[in-house]
């Protein structure tokens, strides 16, 4: 037995002075020149990148290996560091090295800062060339502390933890036009694992430079292959832009979980798993068609696919505001979607469709299969209208019923009806350039239509014009400007109605008084009581044809025909206030005619029909301004004041309303300018008292 005991004390002794002098010996060794040079050129060898550190320490009990400062060079000579760190600390477990295994009981990395870089081909690791045999520096020409440093073949080698503190990753993606540089900071993870070939349990906290917190948890191999769970809060939006096309605006936060499985060494990086998110804090525009504004619902989740390594989802559930709908996603060259809506309330949604600002929607929508592909914008599908309200500012409302086709940048109706203020249009119409500036066209029939109505709604005129309305017409505008913009004709027929308050014959005799004395005098005679009984309001049709440009109306044949005269106009019409710019005339029939004859005292005379030249008609259509000119004015009187005999008549009449004497002297000036045959000396003189 003490022969057992003192064996044990020797071996105990011997051990002992061999760690004492590895203790003693060991720091002079690792600091060496020669092992910074050998580990350098292994390191160089298998990383194809240069490595430099400021110190190397080593202890004993237990083995463990202190690298200061460490960098491993970027690609070029000007590039980044690769990989740089304050400091990485090594210990490694002492039983399992008499088993021949290296069993890395911690790995602990502070400070550390690693740049990758992103093209199209993929993420660029450094290329892991295979070492030359080399052989090791002839020990007789280095000092005598070298060692021979090396791993014997069949050795074992394993890590059991590994943890980072105080970490950033930079990722530059130059595969995305501009670049765009993802920062990670203030990195803590951890690791644990058996072996190099079993996967790694892993966790990540970590913070977005541009806004947001990230968490990760999940399991990595050193083959590349990593799955997990992601945590986002409030990840800000702004860098994800430059991954959309030109018509996409994105901002705000989004936060939620993804749960992912991601091969990093494949060239394509494609990812598959599962997504749920909340976009409410998120800011979202497609051209002039959408906006999400932040503080809108908005909720995502669905099945992460990939195809032809571009990401896709299958099972795509979306919210937006009260919307609920299903579908699916595919991204690449185009991002296409397709989606399936149960019918949802449009009240409120004028804030996502800038095309409605400024009118309260309401009704019920639903999309059939839309599917929707842009760089082109493409719609397919179908949009169901149910009791669709658009209530225009100040005026009636608006409803739509039926079904719009989308096709291409824009849709058709279909079994499509439009009532404003009660009168129903059918209803044949298309949008176009959606992603632009939203165009549509209408061709539309109505029959027997309240006119009251409809231009109390498109002209804000109530209770001017009234009767039934007969229209046909084939219009084009923009949306944001639906009548100001309106293009193309309509041919109208309103039948047995009324312009309150409007008669255009008195419109023209009152006109008269304006003309200088001789119309003053034919105006007094031809307004008299026989005449007034024509000045009503009531029409017997207004029609024609309106050709639209630019908010105004123009026409060649303006008609109001009433049961004793006519107007026949042409000009414009101002769309929104119903004002005129135009001319024409006025025809009287027989029964007018003999009016006008009895008023000025030739009631003798054969009735007939007359014409009479408007030089002007302005003001509104419920308000016109008539202008006829002196000569026309004089023309009219005088050619009831030369027929024979009726001519004392009208002379008389005109005794009557401007003075005795005076009659005679009018008549004279107009016998001189239509061609009479009195002479200067046969005229009458003599001027009523007080004239």
């Amino acid at each position: 037995m003490k022969i057992f005991v003192r064996v044990f004390a020797i071996c105990g002794l011997i051990l002992g002075l061999c760690a004492g002098a590895l203790a003693l010996f060991m720091p002079r060794i690792v600091d060496s020149d020669w092992v910074r040079q050998r580990i350098e050129t292994l390191a160089l060898e298998a990383l194809g990148r240069e490595v430099r550190y400021r110190d190397l320490d080593f202890g004993v009990f237990p083995p463990s290996l202190l690298l200061v400062e460490p960098t491993v060079a970027g690609a070029t000579a000007d590039a980044a560091p690769l990989v740089k760190a304050d400091q990485i600390a090594l210990r490694v477990a002492l039983l399992p090295l008499f088993a021949r295994s290296i069993v890395i009981d911690s790995l602990a990395i502070d400070g550390a800062t690693l740049r990758l870089v992103r093209t199209r081909d993929g993420i660029e690791f450094p290329v892991l060339p295979v070492p030359p045999e080399s052989p090791l520096p002839d020990p007789a020409t280095t000092d005598a502390a070298h060692v021979e440093v090396g791993v014997e073949e069949g050795l074992g080698l394993a890590l059991r933890g590994f943890e980072l503190s105080d970490a950033t990753l930079i990722l530059e993606d130059r595969a995305s036009s501009p670049p765009v540089i993802w920062e990670l900071g203030n990195i803590a993870a951890s690791a644990r694992g058996e072996s190099l070939d079993a996967p790694l349990e892993f966790e990540l906290d970590s913070e977005l430079a541009s806004g947001g917190v990230l968490a990760m948890r999940g399991t990595a191999s050193l083959s590349g292959e990593i799955e997990f769970s992601l945590t986002l809060d409030a990840l800000s939006l702004a860098q994800i832009r430059p991954y959309l096309g030109d018509d996409f605006e994105l901002g705000g936060t989004l936060s939620g979980t993804v749960e992912l499985l991601v091969n990093l060494t494949d060239a394509a990086v494609a990812p598959t798993g599962h997504f749920d998110l909340d976009a409410t804090g998120a800011a979202f525009q497609y051209g002039d068609a959408f906006v999400k504004p932040v503080g809108t619902a908005a909720l995502l989740s669905g099945q992460i696919v990939s195809e032809a390594g571009n990401p896709g989802v299958d099972e795509l559930g979306l919210t937006l505001r009260n919307l609920e709908a299903t579908g699916r996603l595919r991204t690449g060259e185009r991002m296409r979607a397709s989606i399936h809506a149960a019918p949802f309330d449009l009240t409120g949604w004028e804030a996502l469709v800038p095309a409605l600002t400024g009118y309260d929607v309401s009704g019920r929508v639903s999309a059939v299969d839309l599917a929707i592909a842009t760089d082109p914008l493409d719609l397919r599908g179908t949009l169901s209208l149910d009791e669709v309200t658009l209530t225009l500012p100040e005026q009636a409302d608006v409803v739509l019923r039926g079904d719009v086709v989308a096709q291409g940048d824009g849709a058709a109706t279909r079994n499509f009806s439009l009532a404003v203020a009660g009168q129903v249009l059918s209803v044949e119409g298309s949008i176009h350039e959606l992603a632009k500036t939203p165009h549509y066209r209408l061709r539309f029939d109505t029959e027997a239509a309240d006119t009251n109505r409809l231009v109390s709604v498109f002209a804000g005129k109530r209770d001017a014009v009234f009767g039934p309305l007969d229209a046909h017409g084939d219009v084009s505008g923009r949306i944001d400007a639906p009548l100001e913009s309106l293009e193309g004709s309509v041919r109208f027929d309103i039948t047995n109605g009324r312009v309150v308050g409007v008669s255009l014959l008195q419109e023209v005799f009152d006109s008269f008084g304006s003309l200088g004395a001789a119309a003053q005098v034919a105006g007094a005679a031809f307004g008299g009581p026989n005449l007034q009984r024509f000045y009503g309001d009531d029409f017997e049709a207004i029609r024609g044809t309106l050709d639209l440009a630019a908010g105004a109306v123009r026409t060649d044949d303006f008609h109001m025909l009433y049961r004793d005269y006519r107007v026949d106009l042409s000009g414009a019409i101002g769309l929104t206030d119903l004002a005129l710019d135009m001319r024409g005339k006025l025809t009287i029939f027989e029964p007018v005619d003999a009016a006008v004859a009895a008023d000025a005292g030739a009631s003798e005379a054969r009735p007939t029909r007359r014409e009479i030249p408007l030089a002007a008609v302005g003001g509104t259509l419920d308000a016109p301004r008539v202008r006829v000119t002196a000569d026309v004015a004089r023309g009219f009187a005088a050619s009831y004041g030369l027929r024979g005999k009726p001519g004392r008549k009208l002379e008389d009449a005109i005794d009557k309303n401007l003075g005795k004497g005076t009659g005679g002297i009018v008549v004279d000036v107009l016998e001189d300018i239509l061609g009479g045959k009195r002479t200067p000396t046969e005229r009458r003189t003599t001027p009523s008292p007080g004239s």
